[in-house]
């Protein structure tokens, strides 16, 4: 075994989203931003294997979408071994709430994987919305598990571990309180409250969306306006959603983050609940003048294919979003778990989004009563790292669909996927066979030995714990970031590994679903080989980094170079018009050696009230350094860092107080 820790109308404007024109650009400079071009992004990026034809049947209809279709080195071999029940958890966790459970669909259960004191096994934090606490279960030793009792009353609805406030500890929030991290562990009791929220917190998305190497935090509220909250580097943050062009009513049941248009940019896609409530799509500007993040609606897929309402008002509800390179073109598939029905949305070569669910052999689930399944929380995941993507989803009714007679019961579902691009039902013959209504799905460490095992949550039920017994077809690596110029974790970074004929594209944040948040750790199948050849990574900040023969059987943390640093790190100085900020660029080549030579400038964005102490400064190490005093009055400012004329795409935000 081996188990894994620590991701305007059309008709108006004829508006389409367009794909990027191939920039070279040195690997050792920030990547430009690429150009957008209409209707020009048919080719195959360097590097991938090439696509040999359409998969299934060809398009019926101009709406219908194409993949590539990859032949398969490997031969296709059915999963082995099992997912086996882990009854001690499971009691371990029940044992935490004594309150029965009744069935009742508003009751959510829930669990996160988290190192809350940093003794690198990972604890489990088990939410229920019924008791409206959270409870900390401990790993005193690899597989052993303790409930430690609950959390303080404030705490409920743990749905993130990440770090928050850049100081190498991972920080938990629940709802949309912090408890932060530190040497010491979480201070539980010390837990601030970072908004104030009106209705239940359905989602937590992690994103930099304002590009200034913090890491911000998207809450989803069932009723209530969703919250983009502006991490301002001091444990304090600030919703930026009107601001910054994301504002948008609906029943939310979660946000993801992605590059529609191939320009090297997150953007944002929120999901609603129920027939006609919209669902959109939001494009990243990048910063306007003033420095701040500028987001507008646009709508990826026609409106004439956009039947079901994807992108617009219709029939779609998606419980959750995954991405996964299926076709291995290097730009993402996107699976929508709508049943309504669900989607697999294709980016095509024209840069427009199309459902493709038809070409990859992806039926409708069915209850026990033969009812459509209603699905949730997809997971693309290469079960046995035999180089092919596969497709876990939780299943249940909820709240709605719970209310209809004859129901039944629903199960989670594993479908393998094989050549062709074809995905095959499996689960119950690998034993994913518990039966419920299931809502919630965290995949993570239960026993150290580097494979995903997976904890299930749902609706008014017990949550259920799987180990993972199934018999590897090759080897795999665990891979996880640390930003330090771009954001802790690296979300949004993108992610190339190439493993003797093996190559695939992966991303830092791919999958967002209601009530548990990515924690941007990659499983990395690779097949035959014993390492990695190549891990190449482009960093949030637009710095390209590549390493050389990372060993299969390891989880590894891959550190960006310090690029840039500011001091204070907290980026705050008073407005007194005397404190100073000194900003410090160390240009890095692709190996994070120093970048002898390069011509470093910093400007500072319009109308930035503070001034310049001096020009850049050239040291002996080849670090170039800069120095802004602060204003006598109260606000922010932006600073662009250009390495040989070439913009990084972070622009640290520093606060005058």
């Amino acid at each position: 075994m081996s188990r894994g820790r620590r991701l305007p109308s059309i008709a108006a404007t004829h508006w389409m989203l367009a794909a990027a024109l191939c920039a070279c650009v040195s690997p050792s400079r920030p990547a430009p931003a690429p150009a957008s071009a209409f209707g020009d992004a048919g080719a195959t990026p360097s590097g991938q294997d090439a696509p040999s034809g359409l998969c299934g049947n060809a398009a019926a209809t101009a709406c219908d979408g194409v993949p590539h279709c990859i032949p398969y080195a490997a031969p296709y071999r059915p999963l082995s071994g099992r997912f086996v029940r882990r009854m001690d958890v499971e009691a371990a966790l029940r044992s935490a709430d004594p309150m029965p459970y009744e069935g009742d669909k508003h009751d959510y259960t829930s669990a996160l994987f988290a190192d809350v004191d940093g003794d690198g096994r990972r604890e489990i934090l088990y939410s229920r919305t019924r008791s409206n606490t959270a409870w900390r279960v401990s790993q005193p030793m690899p597989g052993v598990f303790r409930n430690e009792g609950a959390l303080p009353r404030q705490l409920n609805a743990c749905q993130a571990s990440a770090d928050l406030d850049g100081d190498g500890f991972e920080d938990v929030l629940c709802g949309a309180r912090v408890a932060w991290g530190s040497a010491r562990g979480v201070d539980w009791e010390g837990a601030t409250e970072i908004f104030r929220p009106t209705d239940s917190q359905m989602s937590t998305t992690l994103a930099d969306l304002d590009e200034d190497g913090l890491l911000d935090v998207a809450l989803g509220y069932f009723n209530a306006p969703k919250a983009m909250l502006r991490n301002r580097g001091d444990r304090t943050f600030e919703d930026m959603a009107a601001r910054w062009g994301l504002s948008m009513e609906g029943y939310t049941w979660c946000i993801g983050t992605l590059d529609f248009d191939a320009d090297g940019r997150l953007d944002v896609f929120m999901m609603h609940d129920g027939s006609n409530k919209p669902n959109g799509a939001f494009r990243a500007l990048g910063p306007g003048a003033d420095g701040e993040a500028r987001y507008e609606r646009v709508y990826p897929m026609p409106e004439r294919c956009d039947r079901e309402g994807f992108f617009r008002e219709g029939n779609a509800g998606p419980m959750g979003v995954a991405l996964g390179d299926i076709d291995l073109d290097g730009v993402p598939e996107m699976f929508l778990a709508s049943g309504s029905p669900n989607g697999l949305l294709v980016r095509q070569g024209d840069g427009r989004w199309l459902d493709a669910l038809w070409s990859f052999g992806l039926q409708t689930p069915t209850t026990n009563n033969h009812q459509p399944m209603i699905p949730w929380s997809p997971v693309f995941w290469d079960v046995d790292h035999d180089g092919r993507l596969d497709l876990l989803m939780a299943g249940g009714d909820d709240i709605g669909h719970g209310k209809q007679p004859n129901r039944g019961e629903s199960q989670n579902q594993l479908y393998q996927g094989r050549a062709g691009n074809q995905f095959a039902e499996t689960h119950a013959s690998v034993g994913l066979d518990a039966s419920g209504h299931f809502m919630t799905v965290a995949p993570g460490d239960l026993d150290g030995d580097l494979d995903l095992d997976l904890i299930f949550g749902g609706f008014g039920q017990g949550p259920v714990v799987y180990e993972n017994q199934i018999a590897p077809s090759g080897s795999h690596l665990l891979l996880s970031l640390r930003g330090r110029f771009s954001n802790p974790h690296g979300f949004g970074a993108r992610v190339e590994v190439t493993a003797g004929s093996m190559r695939r594209t992966r991303w830092i944040g791919e999958r967002f679903n209601p009530r548990v948040a990515d924690d941007g750790v990659l499983d990395v199948a690779l097949g035959a080989a014993s390492a990695a050849d190549t891990v190449r990574i482009t960093w949030p900040s637009g710095y390209v980094q590549e390493l050389r023969d990372l060993a299969a059987g390891r989880s590894h943390v891959v550190e960006e170079p310090a690029l840039v640093t500011l001091d204070p790190p907290s980026r705050h100085v008073r407005a007194d018009g005397m404190s100073t900020v000194r900003f410090t660029v160390r240009p890095a080549d692709v190996t994070g050696a120093p970048l002898a030579g390069a011509r470093v400038e910093l400007r500072a964005s319009a109308g930035s009230p503070f001034e310049w102490t001096g020009p850049e400064e050239q040291r002996p190490d080849g670090s170039v350094v800069r120095t802004l005093r602060a204003p006598s009055s109260a606000g922010s400012a932006v600073v662009e860092v250009l390495v040989d004329g070439t913009p990084y795409r972070i622009r640290p935000r520093v606060w005058f107080d």
